[in-house]
């Protein structure tokens, strides 16, 4: 999965679409700082209050990521 993937996913989050996610494996996904920026956006807007896990272990998030 890449960055470009991820954010439609992140986009779907945003929107309160996954009110039950409660947690979230993304390990050896390819996952870069912008996937994670997208994520982030997606955990503050308030529509994950329930996720509580998250694995991005094995991905290539590098400091700026981090």
């Amino acid at each position: 999965m890449t960055d470009k993937q991820w954010e439609p996913i992140c986009e779907y989050l945003k929107a309160g679409l996954c009110p039950h996610l409660e947690s979230i494996s993304l390990s050896n996904n390819n996952i870069g700082h912008e996937g994670v920026d997208s994520l982030v956006d997606a955990y503050l807007s308030g529509k994950m209050e329930k996720c509580t896990y998250l694995d991005l272990s094995g991905n290539s998030i590098g400091d700026k990521g981090a």
